[in-house]
């Protein structure tokens, strides 16, 4: 038995019965998408899932719908598509940022197969907008620079203050956009993002907020910061969207004296050996030169020198406190008062006392004997005091020019200071005032205008005597060196102007028309494309030259090769390729039309006489002759019964000639033909008729031998005819053999097992009669 439940089912196996694929395990499919509107250049991310535990056994092909019946299709696999086989698909919408109109929405779904059970997700769609919709929503939703802060505090305008050597922060905002569009540029991996340069000294840094940036140059506009806020595409800078530029005036900040430098050394930005250097053509400090001390930092000095702030070791100064003013008081000369020895100083703390001697002078005599403390000073009579001050080590008198630069007052009178003979002037110094009994008569000195660079000064008087007063009579004397001072105006600067390589400003006054002072630099930054110049970063001018053209595809026969960034035709169209079919000449028969010799186009169907495809033929009646037409004999062909004509050419007989004999004639003999009855019959076989004759052949310009027929300029069709037996192809011829051999196969099997069975029966009823079976079958 068991053998026949084998063989059945090895017979239904072999039937093709056991391929019924079993029930697959339900399963459902869902589909996550956030990015169901993304702008050309970025991502749309989908995931999709079967709701199965264990999905290992799960297949995925993603699908996109295409046509008007909502037909899904495969997506093949490229650099474009990403996971096409798993759960995740990633889109890539463009190279770059795409041009044109938006592009319809694109229908998704994902193909889940598991155990022999498809399903499709729920379909989805993806809407692409292109860069006129995002100008359109940047138009309508601008993202501009609202805000420039600086340590916390808001800008005045577009300049601020900051003090050189002192580390600063900016900070940067700008207007936020309407929800959905934010929406769109996350989904779309675009962003609004800021950068910020800082331009010092002709040098351009990118600024760095969580650092700070510390300027070193002194003096106004010497710092400027330019904010630029970009759109990016996938991190590349995609629109300019807004700039600002800020203005940072400088200043050192207040000394707290003054050294000399031991040996040469660079300021440094820093107070660390390791940070950037000032520039060292302008702020070397050369031995025994004076800086101006700022503050101190440990074992540095913050010093300012040449316009510029930066950090030295103190082990590189020789620090002395420095005296740059002195006052003193003393008896002035009087009719019969005799003259002071001991003058007043006043100097705060500094260690600072007068030589011996201190000295009276008579000016209006030819020698200048001293005068004793009997003496007494007579009215009429010029006076000079001449005194010799001197500082104790750990001080020092500034200089200027190798000679002191110290201000001296005596009784508010502003003395003259000279170096003092023979003796250095960081120490000593010679003061001189002259008392005289005069009589003032001062002089209009008319207001000088400020320029650009150099100051300018009020009207005043002044007296032969030095004195200057603020009135002609005389009467208010000007003690204060700075009285009267109009500070210099300053450049009023050009926009940026260029000649080619470098840019730079002039001032904008027709009395000055100067270059400004450090504004002339190289081009730099910025990146050229194909159809624009690159833009330099600090004058926001294009300069150099156009960038190469990115070339796309190789151009094709009807497609031109474009550069991928502008457009622009780079290789025309290859143009048609003929590929030739040579028509050979035929000569025209009696009734076929002949043709020369000439070559058809595969591709384009166009006539031409040479292979080379130059001469086309549009004329196809130029190429065809017509028909000879029959030429009749004279001589009449017969049979019994009729007479006719056949072309001496084709020797076809002519039907119109055919005709029945005229027995009307002499002696019985056709009236036509001279055909008598008595005569022997003609050999000549009975004309064929209209039927047998080929209309296919008629008007064909191809050859006509039998093998193919075709009309004029047509190709010979390629068909290959299926070999048959007993009227069936072969491969139906297999099947059906096949199919029988399994139906014999089948009844044998069961016939055998029929004949077993009845068989087993009858041994079964004979038993009683016969004996015990002897085990035999």
């Amino acid at each position: 038995m068991k053998k026949t439940v084998l063989v059945l089912l090895v017979l239904l196996v072999f039937l093709g019965l056991g391929s019924v694929t079993p029930s697959a395990e339900e399963f459902s499919a869902y589909l996550i998408n956030y990015d169901q509107y993304v702008y050309s250049g970025g991502y749309m991310d989908v995931y999709a899932g079967s709701g199965l535990t264990d999905d290992s056994e799960v297949t995925y092909r993603w699908c996109g719908k295409y046509g008007w019946d909502g037909t899904f299709v495969e997506l093949d696999d490229n650099e474009r598509y990403k996971g096409t086989h798993t759960s995740h698909f990633r889109f890539l919408t463009g190279d770059g940022y795409a041009y044109g109109t938006d592009w319809e929405k694109l229908h998704f779904a994902c193909k889940i197969t598991y155990k022999g059970k498809t399903l499709y997700t729920e379909d989805m769609w993806m809407h692409i907008g292109s860069s006129a919709a995002l100008t359109a929503d940047l138009e309508r939703n601008p993202i501009t620079i609202t805000s420039f802060y600086k340590n916390g505090g808001a800008s005045d305008g577009d300049r601020f203050t900051a003090k050189a050597g002192e580390k600063f922060t900016l900070t940067r905002t700008y207007s936020p956009v309407e929800t959905n569009f934010r929406k769109l540029l996350t989904a779309s991996e675009m962003e609004p993002k800021l950068f910020v340069t800082v331009t010092e000294n002709g040098t351009t840094t990118a600024y760095e907020a969580d650092r700070g940036y510390t300027p070193y140059a002194v003096g106004k506009g010497a710092v400027t910061a330019k904010a630029e806020l970009y759109l990016m595409v996938n991190g590349v800078k995609e629109r300019l969207l807004d700039s600002k530029t800020i203005v940072i005036d400088t200043y050192a900040g207040d000394t707290v004296g003054s050294a000399k430098a031991k040996v040469s050394g660079s300021l440094l930005r820093e107070m660390y050996p390791e940070s950037a250097k000032v520039d060292p053509a302008k702020a070397v400090m050369q031995k025994g030169q004076w800086v101006s001390l700022l503050s101190q930092n440990g074992s540095w000095w913050l010093v300012s020198s040449g316009g510029f702030v930066g950090y030295v070791p103190a082990s590189s100064l020789d620090i002395s406190k420095t005296v740059e003013e002195v006052s003193l008081s003393v008896s002035e000369p009087a009719d019969g008062a005799s003259p002071s020895f001991d003058p007043v100083i006043e100097t705060g703390s500094v260690a600072l006392f007068p030589t011996e001697p201190v000295t009276w002078q008579r000016t209006d005599l030819s020698g200048m004997p001293y005068i004793y403390a009997n003496d007494r000073f007579l009215a009429g009579k010029q006076y000079r005091l001449v005194i010799w001050l001197k500082v104790l080590p750990g001080y020092r008198f500034p200089l200027s020019g190798g000679k002191p630069d110290v201000r001296v007052l005596v009784n508010g009178r502003t003395a003259a200071v000279r170096t003092a003979y023979e003796q250095d002037p960081e120490e000593v110094l010679e003061l001189s005032v002259d008392y005289a009994d005069h009589v003032h008569n001062p002089v209009k000195v008319n207001q000088v205008n400020p320029t650009c660079v150099k100051d300018g000064k009020l009207t005043y008087y002044h007296c032969s005597c030095g004195a200057d007063f603020e009135d002609y009579q005389g009467k208010v004397r000007i003690t204060d060196a700075n009285w009267g001072i109009l500070p210099a105006r300053g450049h009023w600067e050009s926009p940026w102007q260029s000649n080619g390589a470098e840019h730079y400003k002039t001032c904008q006054r027709r009395e000055c028309m100067a270059e400004i002072p450090g504004s002339r630099g190289k081009h730099h930054g910025g990146t050229a494309t194909c159809y624009a110049a690159a833009v330099c970063t600090d004058c926001s001018l294009e300069y150099g030259s156009l960038a190469p053209h990115i070339p796309g595809p190789a151009p094709t026969a009807k497609s031109p090769q474009v550069c991928q960034y502008c457009g622009t035709i780079l290789n025309p169209a290859l143009g048609h390729q003929h590929d030739m079919t040579e028509i050979p000449a035929k000569e025209a028969t009696c009734m076929e039309a002949g043709n020369k010799a000439y070559f058809v186009c595969r591709n384009c169907g166009k006539w031409y006489w040479e292979q080379a495809g130059v001469t086309e033929i549009s004329n196809h009646d130029d190429v065809t002759a017509a028909p000879l037409g029959h030429e009749t004999s004279e001589e009449w062909k017969h049979d019994r019964e009729y007479h006719w004509r056949v072309c001496v050419r084709c020797e076809e007989v002519l039907d119109e000639t055919k005709m029945l004999h005229d027995e009307n004639g002499e002696n019985g003999a056709c009236a036509t033909c001279g055909y008598a009855p008595s005569e022997p019959e003609s050999e000549e076989t009975e004309p064929a008729s209209d039927g047998a004759k080929d209309s296919t052949a008629e008007n064909a310009p191809f050859p006509a031998d039998g093998s193919e027929t075709h009309p004029a300029g047509s190709l010979p069709p390629e068909n290959e005819q299926e070999k048959t037996i007993f009227g069936l192809t072969i491969s139906w011829f297999l099947v059906l053999i096949a199919l029988s051999a399994l139906l014999l196969g089948a009844v044998a099997v069961i016939i055998v097992l029929l004949c077993r069975q009845k068989k087993k029966q009858g041994k079964q009823g004979n038993a009683p009669e016969n004996g015990p079976n002897d085990g035999q079958d």
